[in-house]
């Protein structure tokens, strides 16, 4: 059952229609539409060429491509009852308890709106089947009353399509009752007792709603339409003399928009044009609604727009509503379709506050007795059977006992003996044994070539009792006990050992599921583990730590979301850690839903489950390469009037590969070829003395053989969203691992005892950086704020939060004016402010994680060619440094991060505008308009310029280096310090980094590093933060705003759940 909060968010859908005869050319349409197979997700491409999309993967594969998660996706071969099922009965049956709902369908003008909403005798419609649920239960309970009416909007006016005065009909008000609610007087409400009343209610009042004929659709509505029928539910007898009882009633609004067009492509004139901009209009105040219920703006603008004020309940109010956004799959309507599906994400944010309505009332009386109609259920396609079907167990082995250095146990044994075969060990739930495993599952994984050992615990099973281990105390079943000694996990190790393994696959159910993932996190037992299937796992972290940060095994995840026993929501914050760190290609979820899990429970799945655990233990990449296709993949299709046709697809789902002609496919791994293409052009135009070869992207002539050759290159695209794991950097060759212990430096503490912390004070002992007492705390009791006479001080340690105020200060030691310290309080909201690391902004219109937006307009588009390879000789520059690079060594390892800081530095071609007498000089030959990859390729500029470039080129690897990255700007005085320090005019902007999971900070100032002064040496690239601050220059700690667009501290789960040890 949904939670409240699930409830209440709107419910969104996507349906694609078939194409039309006028998307038609030569008998075939290109497609720009591909729905998930196992996911309720729709990818769309705005490019007229054929593109791969892997499901399993949230990065879209170019900037033309992306994806939408909605609640369901109902493709081309779905009927409109399939639609209706799978989003809208449940609709239905909150109606039935009292509860508003409202389904309406929204899209371009002929995508199937009223079609999917209306439809007609042939080919029901969400009203009729709606209808005939409701129908159904009044049949079967008697104190069920159903009534209905039928409105349109057209140009802001509303008018009854049900009134029965012939001629024209009056305009009707809109009125908002004490609780908020909307009604409308004077609306016609009729009883109705059987299909067909509603059949006679639609046509009536269809023959009257305001239509036309456009270029885009023949039958195109110019009004919107809301059919909405009202249930009320009797209850029960009320204690007085009224004749009353106690009612629900409920009303399900059946919504069908107008559809929105571009005028010169839907070919109207006229009073037809007027309409179209019309209906534009009011479903431009609808998006204008929607954004302001998600930016929570105090005032919505319902009353704008009449559409608005009348669907008030159904956004933001008291009602469960399921938007169905349809579209065209042709790429014709490609944009208009990605506008559509926009719309839809973003209803998708919105909640409702819905709840059942109750009253009181007295019975209308029906003289009708419906009776349900006898309909056969569509059954779901049986699948064809798996490979492993009908082998018998007893063929396959059987029950042994070995000798472990924990005892005799007993385990089930099967498949292959041979040291070859990969093992895996099957780990029991509680309470149950070996056993559990045999009737599915086993045959299985042998069919797949495993050594399969079903373990019995010891005291479970035949295994002897807890005797022989643990001191004869029985083993504990929470996972956070699994890792005592003697315990679950050495009783694991101990039979991978006694098999002659080093290593297992660890496939656990409920406690053997919590044991699997515990041994995966821990640094000393996830050596044996190979990779982990998780099936319900009973599983818990530690309050306040990150273990599963340091999982490194695959891990697959399984569950059916109905368990009574094993709650999904549970595991939901813990997955989406897992995820974060492994990365989409190492793990993977599979969920089942199962509404009647009290008859079946998850048995009726068990062929999925297996077949999902064989995919993933020996098809973890069904496609290896990384194949680009040459041609589109044609299907035969049908047109809505069921014409043959031929569908050439533009989005083709990785999943789809393995049953595609090979011919379409390159066979080779291209963006591997460009990396070795790439270090062949590096490593010779070094050998020419042109040590930096990507400057011929800006100095040489398109026409130059090697722009030429490094233009034609197809290198990996290197982001800040991509950089999230190694794997790509190591499947494309750049690297040949990960670092060393790097898991455990993503769940190391950000905020450790004795880190050195920016802090504002109220007051300083003094604002000049000569003094002795620069930036100390004044004598007195000095308190940490801001005010006229407030600095950030960079004289202050970390002690830790304080005790008492429910975690919202933290305590500092700061540098008291004379000597000594001073302990303050400061609100964790300010300390995080000052010290967490920065996001900064994406480029306009575009999604965070592949741009970025920076100072004087310089930007980043790391899928541009110059960016894909000034990031790529970046990673072959750090690639001996990583093979080093180890994080649990201490200052070793510090100083190894600081080199990948000056290594990425080297690689930008990149001066100032200052020269050895401290003027300035422009190279004219440097000029790079606004492109950070062009300057870092052969670029010129000021403070604000190189540091937006550094930053860019640094920003990508903080994961990977462990380097926590801040943009700051501030006053500079490079030891001058006769002055006061202010916090503004800003003078300067620099870099400012924190290592972990050392946690010391650094400051990297290029343009000073540049200088005269400095002569590139190196040391204002890496100087301490204590040192820049006292000698160099002042953070004013502000979070900067770089071309209109703000730079923000990182809040994301990951920070925030490693924050303090």
């Amino acid at each position: 059952m949904s939670s409240p909060s699930q409830k209440n968010r709107v419910h969104v859908v996507v349906r694609v229609r078939p194409a039309l005869e006028r998307e038609i050319v030569n008998g075939a349409f290109h497609s720009s539409l591909a729905c998930g197979k196992r996911t309720p997700s729709i990818f769309i491409t705005t490019a007229d060429q054929p593109v791969i999309v892997d499901e399993d993967s949230k990065n879209p594969p170019n900037v033309d491509t992306m994806r939408f998660d909605f609640d369901g996706c109902f493709d081309q071969t779905k009927t409109t009852e399939d639609v209706f099922k799978g989003s809208c009965s449940h609709a239905v049956a909150d109606v039935l308890e009292g509860v508003n709902a409202t389904v309406f369908a929204y899209g371009q003008t002929g995508t199937g709106k009223t079609h999917t909403v209306m439809g007609d005798m042939h080919k029901p419609g969400i009203a009729l089947l709606a209808a005939k649920e409701l129908l159904d239960a009044a049949a079967a309970n008697p104190s069920i009353e159903i009534e209905a009416s039928y409105l349109q909007i057209y140009r802001k006016h509303v008018s009854d399509l049900l009134s029965p005065d012939k001629g024209a009909v009056p305009d009707l008000s809109v009125k908002e009752d004490a609780s908020g609610e909307i009604n409308i007087p004077g609306l016609t409400v009729k009883s109705v007792e059987s299909m067909k009343d509603v059949l006679n209610l639609l046509s009536y009042g269809g023959a009257r709603r305001k239509q036309a004929s456009t270029a885009l659709n023949s039958t195109s509505s110019r009004s919107h339409a809301i059919l909405t029928f009202h249930v009320r539910t009797f209850t029960g007898q009320m204690e007085d003399d009224t004749g009353s009882e106690f009612a629900t009633e409920a009303k399900l609004n059946i919504v069908d928009l107008a559809g929105s067009e571009r005028v010169k492509d839907s070919g109207v004139s006229g009073e037809d044009f007027t309409d179209a901009t019309k209906i534009n209009l009011s479903l431009f105040h609808l998006s204008r609604v929607v954004d302001a219920l998600l930016s929570k703006e105090k005032r919505i603008p319902y009353k704008d727009d009449t559409l608005c004020f009348v669907l008030k309940d159904a956004l933001g109010g008291n009602c469960l509503t399921t938007l169905i956004a349809t579209v065209s799959p042709a790429f014709l309507h490609a944009q208009e379709s990605l506008g559509t599906l926009h719309f839809a994400a973003a209803c998708s944010k919105i909640k409702n506050n819905s709840h059942i309505n109750r009253m009181a009332a007295k019975r209308k009386g029906r003289a009708w007795n419906w009776k349900a109609e006898n309909t056969n259920a569509k059954k779901e396609p049986e699948r064809p059977p798996v490979p492993w079907k009908g082998t018998s167990i007893s063929s396959l082995g059987g029950r042994t006992t070995i000798t472990t250095s924990m005892g005799n146990l007993s385990v089930l044994a099967f498949g292959p003996e041979s040291p070859d075969a990969p093992l895996a060990l099957c780990l029991h739930g509680q309470p149950s044994d070996a056993e559990e495993f045999t009737w599915w599952l086993v045959h299985a994984l042998v069919w797949a070539g495993y050594r399969v050992v079903a373990l019995d615990m010891p005291g479970r099973g035949r295994s002897l009792g807890s005797k022989m281990v643990n001191g004869g105390n029985p083993f504990k079943t929470r996972s956070d006990k699994a890792l005592e000694p003697k315990g679950p996990a050495d009783t694991v190790v101990a039979v991978v050992k006694a098999l002659g393994r080093s290593k297992a696959t660890l496939i656990g159910y409920d406690w053997g599921g919590g044991i699997a993932l515990a041994m995966a996190s821990c640094p000393k037992k996830r050596s044996t583990v190979e990779a982990v299937v998780a099936f319900h796992p009973s599983y818990s972290e530690t309050p306040g730590e990150s273990e599963l940060l340091q999982v490194g095994a695959p891990t697959l995840i399984l569950w059916c979301k109905q368990d009574q026993f094993h709650q999904w929501s549970k595991w939901g914050p813990m997955g989406t850690k897992l995820k974060k760190s492994l990365g989409t290609k190492k793990y993977k979820e599979f969920t089942v839903n199962e509404p009647e899990w009290s008859k079946h429970g998850w048995s009726k799945h068990s062929e999925a489950f297996e077949r999902e655990i064989v995919h993933f233990l020996t098809g973890r990449d069904p496609c290896p390469i990384d194949p680009k296709l040459q041609a589109r993949p044609e299907a035969a299709d049908a047109t809505t009037g069921g014409k043959g046709v031929v569908r050439k697809d533009n989005v083709v789902l990785r999943d789809d590969l393995q049953h595609m002609d090979p011919s379409l496919l390159e066979e080779a791994d291209k963006e591997k070829e460009g990396v070795e293409g790439l270090r062949e052009i590096l490593a010779s135009e070094k050998k020419k003395g042109n040590k930096q070869p990507l400057s011929l992207l800006v100095t040489a002539a398109s026409s130059h053989p090697t722009r030429q050759l490094i233009s034609k290159l197809r290198l990996p695209l290197l982001s800040p969203e991509s950089l999230q794991m190694p794997d790509r950097l190591i499947e494309v060759g750049l690297w040949t691992r990960e670092p060393a212990n790097w898991r455990s430096m993503l769940a190391s503490k950000r905020f450790s005892k004795g880190r050195r912390v920016l802090v504002r004070l109220s007051s300083v002992a003094s604002k000049k950086p000569a003094d002795k007492d620069y930036l100390c705390a004044p004598p007195g009791n000095p308190t940490a704020g801001g005010g006229s006479g407030s600095r950030v001080t960079h004289r202050a340690v970390l002690v830790g939060p304080l005790g008492g105020d429910g975690g919202g200060s933290y305590e500092v030691e700061v540098e008291r004016a004379g000597g000594g310290t001073v302990k303050i309080g400061v609100p964790r909201k300010d300390l995080l402010e000052l010290n967490s690391p920065h996001k900064l902004p994406p480029m306009p219109g575009k999604p965070p994680g592949s741009t970025l937006q920076l100072e004087d307009g310089i930007r980043i588009d790391f899928s541009s060619g110059a960016a894909r390879a000034k990031m790529c000789e970046i990673a072959m520059a750090l690639g001996p440094l990583v093979e080093n690079l180890d994080f649990s060594e201490g200052e070793k390892t510090v100083e190894i991060q600081l080199e990948c800081v000056r290594t990425i530095r080297k690689c930008l071609e990149l001066t100032t505008f200052q020269q050895d007498d401290g003027g300035r000089s422009r190279d004219t030959t440097r000029y790079c308009k606004d492109d950070a990859a062009l300057f870092a390729s052969y670029g010129q500029g000021h403070c604000h310029t190189v540091s937006s470039v550094t930053c860019s080129f640094l920003l990508p690897w903080s994961r990977l280096l462990g380097i926590d990255v801040k943009y700051r700007g501030g006053w500079t005085f490079y030891g001058d310090g006769g002055s006061p320090v202010e916090d503004v005019p800003e003078r300067h902007q620099w870099i400012e980094f924190t290592l972990r999971p050392s946690n010391q900070s650094f400051v990297c100032d290029l343009y000073a590093d540049d200088s005269p002064r400095c002569l590139r040496d190196g040391k204002m690239l890496t100087m301490p933060m204590s040192e820049a601050y006292a000698q160099e220059m002042y953070p004013n700690g502000k979070l900067l705003v770089l071309s209109g667009a703000n730079v923000t501290v990182d809040t994301s789960p990951e920070v925030l759940a490693n924050e303090f040890a």
